[in-house]
């Protein structure tokens, strides 16, 4: 329990019955001085007391320990407080309707929590920490791969065809696509023409007989020639043999999707080359390169920063995923509304009698002995106007 309430209550009930005594001191004063308006104000300000008193405590147990009837309410009727709160929550707090109205949904402001989630204002909840958070799993995660061969074994089921097919047809759709091809024909020539010695040395061998057959035909120079020839032509956006090749790349996107021969031949080559080692290595030096140029909290946290900044910016997106929300939220939270009353309905059950007595007084204990104070008050109030009235009369 909280130590500072149960300290405050203390108090607070030292105060009351302190009082509680001083009407009763009072009380004998006025007998011994023979002050008759001081004894009808202490003396209704005690009854007062005492009565405000038995009320409160038979609330949460049996004045004095007496089994008097209708006194310890609260243990007793644990269990229907327990549904008529259940109940009462359900329908004021989190039936639809009453939801629908709630002024919480209403300033709920997707734009803010972004702005904040982006800005860093809560650090419990930012794109900083979480990405620092992750950045510092990486250690951990490098230490499970390597020392755990079976926590690879997801590669079995990964379908590296699909995942192949889908990132050739996202570069296939893209507006660079054109770019990339050029770009890929150009390293091609570039090769090739760093390797076109070294080609016609193996084209040719060792043996005098290709030697003469190099000699008399030129067979060497016709293949390393033919090959610049076709790379020039696709160096050419236009040409039949460009055409051909991304006509020839289309399908066998295609067959990556649907053909099951070629999915099969791929993920078994991809599967094969990935041993358990290999792949050990292989993400091992992803999350080092990644912990290393701090990816994650500088590449990625970026384009996120730039994707969520350019979503709030739209105005529209946002309004419609805000809408989209906030009916989700009334939908959710109706549809269980069941259960919730049902937890909070079992939660009280499962207290015992003194427990559930201990958290509601402590919880309005403090305003309860106030009631007492004005008990006395109001009590030696009226007894001094009833002294008065009967004075007036006599």
């Amino acid at each position: 329990m909280n130590n500072d309430k149960i300290q405050k209550l203390q108090k607070i009930k030292l105060l009351t019955t302190s009082l509680l005594f001083v009407a009763g001191g009072l009380l004998y004063l006025s007998h011994a001085l023979d002050l008759p308006w001081l004894k009808a104000i202490s003396e209704a300000a005690l009854v007062g007391g005492i009565a405000d008193w038995f009320a409160v405590v038979a609330l949460f147990r049996h004045p004095l320990g007496l089994p008097i009837p209708h006194t310890a309410i609260i243990p007793k009727s644990k269990d229907a407080i327990a549904k008529n709160l259940g109940q009462f929550i359900k329908s004021e707090f989190f039936s639809k309707e009453n939801l629908r109205k709630s002024t919480f949904l209403e300033k709920l402001s997707l734009r803010k929590i972004i702005e904040s989630f982006i800005e860093g204002r809560s650090t419990s909840f930012s794109l900083d920490s979480i990405a620092q958070a992750l950045e510092s799993k990486i250690p951990t995660l490098c230490e499970q791969v390597k020392n755990e061969e079976k926590n690879l074994r997801f590669l079995e089921k990964v379908n590296f065809s699909r995942l192949i097919g889908e990132a050739l047809q996202s570069i296939q759709n893209s507006a660079s696509y054109d770019e990339i091809v050029q770009e890929i024909v150009r390293i091609v020539d570039e090769k090739f023409q760093g390797l076109k010695s070294k080609l016609r040395d193996e084209l040719v061998g060792d043996s005098w007989g290709n030697k003469i057959v190099s000699f008399l035909t030129s067979y060497d120079d016709k293949v390393i020639n033919g090959i610049e020839e076709y790379i020039n032509k696709l160096k050419n956006p236009n040409t039949q043999e460009l055409i051909q090749l991304k006509k020839a790349l289309q399908d066998y996107i295609h067959k990556l999707f649907h053909d099951q021969n070629t999915m099969d031949s791929v993920n078994a080559k991809i599967e094969g080359a990935l041993s358990s080692d290999m792949s050990v290595k292989i993400l091992t030096a992803i999350l080092e390169h990644i912990q290393e140029n701090k990816i994650i909290s500088t590449t990625l946290a970026d384009i996120a920063k730039r994707t969520l900044t350019s979503f709030i910016n739209d105005t529209r997106k946002l309004a419609v995923t805000e809408r989209w929300i906030k009916t989700k939220i009334v939908n959710i939270v109706g549809d269980y509304s069941d259960e919730i009353a049902g937890f909070i309905e079992g939660t009280i059950k499962s207290w015992n009698a003194q427990e559930i007595s201990q958290k509601l007084e402590l919880e309005v204990g403090k305003d309860l002995q106030f009631i007492r104070i004005n008990g006395m008050v109001v009590g030696g109030i009226i007894g001094g106007v009833i002294y008065g009235i009967e004075r007036f009369f006599s």
